[in-house]
């Protein structure tokens, strides 16, 4: 969590794509999760613009699920891993 005094400047998105890029370089994660409680709606917002969605989970009836799928960054990052190889004729 960033003190609010230092919100709005980036640090909270750079720690989150740190952890992401980690987590993403060792083995073959499958997906993050995180939450946040139901009120705070900069929070979700915070986590989407990352590539989390929520899941329709809720936690002790107050915190909101949020899931980032590793196989969809994949995709974005790497296009070509899901494309057809071209012959070497096409």
């Amino acid at each position: 969590m960033i003190d609010q005094h230092h919100q709005g400047l980036g640090y909270g998105r750079r720690a989150i794509e740190i952890l992401i890029d980690r987590i993403y370089g060792n083995g073959n994660p499958q997906h993050l999760l995180t939450s946040h409680h139901k009120g705070d709606g900069n929070a979700g917002i915070f986590y989407q613009k990352l590539g989390f969605h929520y899941t329709g989970e809720l936690i002790g009836n107050m915190d909101l699920m949020m899931k980032l799928d590793f196989k969809e960054i994949q995709t974005i990052q790497n296009p070509e891993a899901n494309a057809r190889p071209h012959a070497a004729n096409d």
